[in-house]
């Protein structure tokens, strides 16, 4: 998961800002 790149990745509008902050905090 090292390659995940929240900049890159674009989240639908249901996808909860709270979520995508989680995730990028958790690697």
């Amino acid at each position: 998961m090292g390659s995940f790149n929240p900049q890159k990745m674009r989240f639908p509008a249901d996808y909860s800002p709270l979520i995508a902050l989680s995730l990028w905090q958790a690697i």
